[in-house]
């Protein structure tokens, strides 16, 4: 898995509540493997995660027919915070959002893989940088 993807989730814009996250994961797909991959997840499950879910703010809900497509597909829910086995609005956690976002890319391309990583950092100063 040579390919480092960072994602960013929440209010990327910045142009409403500003607060935004990311994750860092190595792959073995470009990102243009894992666009593609979700394209053809999304036509699977029948719904698009990007545009369907979470696009308002505190609407972090993933609702019941979305979730039982999702099961239907063999994405297992059971380990999210909020699961119940009626499958009513599941709470989504921003991690948990992510991870249904590439469990939706693994199926549009089974052989996609993926690992969560951090990246090393190092602070060199220079705080005096930046002027007023």
């Amino acid at each position: 898995m040579n390919t480092l993807i960072k994602i960013n989730y929440g209010d990327c814009p910045g142009d409403g509540h500003k607060i935004n996250y990311s994750s860092l994961i190595r792959s073995n797909k470009s990102i243009t493997d894992l666009n593609e991959a979700y394209q053809k997840g999304s036509s699977i499950v029948g719904f698009d995660l990007k545009e369907t879910v979470a696009k308002e703010y505190e609407d972090n809900l993933l609702p019941e027919e979305n979730a039982n497509a999702l099961q239907n597909h063999g994405i297992d829910l059971s380990g999210f915070d909020s699961y119940s086995e009626d499958l009513d609005d599941i709470t989504l956690m921003s991690e948990e959002y992510v991870e249904l976002y590439l469990k939706i890319c693994q199926l549009g391309d089974p052989d996609f893989l993926y690992e969560y990583t951090r990246m090393n950092e190092i602070n060199i100063g220079g705080y005096g940088l930046f002027l007023g």
